[in-house]
């Protein structure tokens, strides 16, 4: 995987009941960005700052950068551990190579918890393999792949009938008009 081109994540976990069957599947979005681990934000602040900060309450410049949470931007900056910062193989965002940085997942959303109701062969038209609400007998099922199989031919045969209306009103239009028409088939 590139990561220069990767900027979300998606999890997907499968979620079971108590005996174990499967239940559902959640499913969560995040966003990657990738934060600068060598300096703490107390630094980044006064460096990235356009205009120079108010020292005047601070002794030197050490109070103002040790003066919020000891120098750590937050408490879990502090409780870091040292394999949680990766080095980059290659460009990543505003980062370059080689620089020492920790991957941040931000969710998008949306959250979603999926339950799979049903399964259908083909699009709207096929038999129904799981259903999560209706348990049919195998009598059943057999009545049911039956009754598609007949309304499969039915549509069939219409099809055939149509086809056959359509070929002679064309034969019938070509009769008057005086000539004569090959219907014939080509095959590529």
């Amino acid at each position: 995987m590139n990561l220069s081109q990767c900027k979300r994540v998606v999890l997907f976990n499968l979620l079971t009941d108590d005996q174990g069957e499967p239940e559902g599947i959640e499913f969560r979005h995040y966003g990657i960005s990738a934060r600068q681990r060598l300096i703490n934000k107390s630094i980044k602040r006064l460096v990235n700052n356009k205009k120079v900060p108010n020292l005047a309450r601070y002794n030197d410049v050490a109070d103002f950068i040790f003066s919020k949470g000891a120098g750590y931007s937050s408490e879990s900056e502090a409780d870091d551990l040292p394999d949680s910062k990766i080095v980059l193989p290659d460009d990543f965002q505003d980062k370059k190579k080689n620089t020492t940085v920790a991957l941040k997942l931000h969710e998008l959303g949306p959250r979603l918890k999926l339950k799979l109701v049903k399964i259908e062969e083909g699009l709207c038209r096929g038999n129904v393999v799981y259903h999560s609400y209706v348990k049919l007998s195998k009598g059943e099922i057999k009545a049911q792949m039956d009754e598609l199989k007949r309304k499969r031919e039915l549509k069939a045969e219409r099809k055939r009938v149509q086809d056959a209306n359509v070929k002679r009103k064309q034969e019938e239009a070509a009769a008057k008009a005086g000539k004569k028409v090959d219907f014939a088939v080509e095959e590529e």
